[in-house]
């Protein structure tokens, strides 16, 4: 694998968080505090890699934050979310319609599983993503050197404009079964995948980590 630039990140799945004396590795999933895991581990020289190959990895634990996959959908949609690219506004059935059919809307809106479709899962540490915060360092400070040394990197605020678009998609979908139908057919394999992860607690040290079967999906389907 190789060093690569984080700007690549949103349109690829062989792109991992990575220091070459770790055991661990990240894959990193936009909207799932990809930026703030790399902001916290670039500060003791963890990196962007791309791989050659899933291969290259069969020594090594992988490790994935997983979010509830409506909220991150909503979420990810208000940020794909620019002005004039829904000529007829949000508040228009056609528009909506092809919204929640269709699904993805822009790179943060991919499924999370996309991102990790290709990896095997069976020993991963899966972490939840609870309320836009993970106490990462914490969690692995006893399982990666130096990481009780880093200074954790707060996310900021959304803009008031984000806050409203969110709270208008929201409402449309709340509001209409249909909707939360065609979202829930788009986000079939996320919902899979967050229902059968084993998560650790959340913001507890990870101590003398020791593999399990932490997902109860079909790793060779």
């Amino acid at each position: 694998m190789k060093k690569t630039h984080p700007g690549r990140l949103g349109t690829s799945n062989d792109i991992i968080i990575y220091h070459p004396n770790s055991k661990f590795y990240f894959i990193p999933i936009t909207k799932n505090a990809s930026s703030f895991t790399y902001k916290c581990f670039s500060q003791i020289d963890w990196q962007y890699y791309k791989l050659y190959h899933y291969g290259q990895l069969e020594d090594k634990i992988p490790v994935v934050i997983l979010r509830d996959p409506v909220e991150r959908w909503l979420s990810g949609f208000t940020q794909d979310y620019k002005d004039g690219k829904f000529p007829l506004g949000l508040n228009h059935p056609e528009t909506l319609n092809d919204i929640f059919l269709k699904g993805a809307s822009g790179i943060h809106t991919y499924t999370q599983h996309w991102y990790v479709k290709n990896y095997k899962l069976h020993n991963a540490v899966f972490i939840k993503f609870v309320n836009g915060y993970m106490d990462l360092p914490k969690i692995f400070k006893n399982n990666i050197e130096n990481a009780d040394t880093i200074i954790e990197k707060k996310k900021g605020h959304s803009a008031n404009k984000d806050n409203r678009i969110q709270e208008l998609i929201t409402n449309h979908y709340l509001k209409n079964p249909v909707y939360q139908q065609n979202l829930h057919n788009y986000l079939k394999d996320d919902f899979e995948l967050y229902n059968n992860a084993n998560f650790i607690a959340h913001n507890k040290a990870l101590t003398n980590y020791k593999s399990w079967d932490s997902y109860k999906g079909k790793e060779d389907s």
